[in-house]
């Protein structure tokens, strides 16, 4: 879905692009919040929705600030203590630090529909791989503990 997005945004160049960066944040975090439900955890809960921030940040941000957050969600019992460890202004810069370049191809009319439909595709894989090893890791050392 993200893939005919990116395509359909890109075909039509600047004013479709724009439509593009909304709608794909609409699809990523549709999809963090199906994941949770597939993996069995509750998304009305504050707690679980910082969880999904976390992965998402995991997803798309430069290699020292994954190292950071992936501290977080290897040691979720005791970071879950601090609801309050989203940065916002350090989530949206590494988030628009780690697609500019190519997001910035998808402008161009015509070859942007063929970048915004495979940078949308690696962007949604990329984010569903974060999030089927974080939702996997956290279960498995919840019930390594038995």
């Amino acid at each position: 879905m993200g893939a005919v997005e990116g395509a359909g945004t890109g075909f039509g160049g600047i004013l479709l692009g724009m439509v593009d960066f909304p709608a794909l944040l609409t699809i990523k975090f549709s999809f963090l919040y199906e994941a949770a439900l597939i993996y069995g955890f509750y998304t009305k809960v504050k707690e679980e929705r910082v969880f999904m921030l976390l992965i998402f940040q995991l997803a798309f941000s430069s290699e020292a600030h994954k190292r950071k957050i992936l501290n977080y969600i290897k040691d979720w019992d005791k970071a879950k203590e601090d609801l309050e460890i989203i940065n916002w202004r350090e989530l949206q810069q590494e988030y628009r630090d780690s697609i500019d370049l190519v997001k910035l191809f998808q402008l161009a009319p015509g070859l942007g529909g063929v970048v915004g439909g495979v940078t949308n595709y690696y962007l949604i894989g990329t984010l569903a791989e974060t999030a089927k090893n974080s939702y996997r890791h956290r279960i498995l050392s919840t019930h390594a503990h038995f």
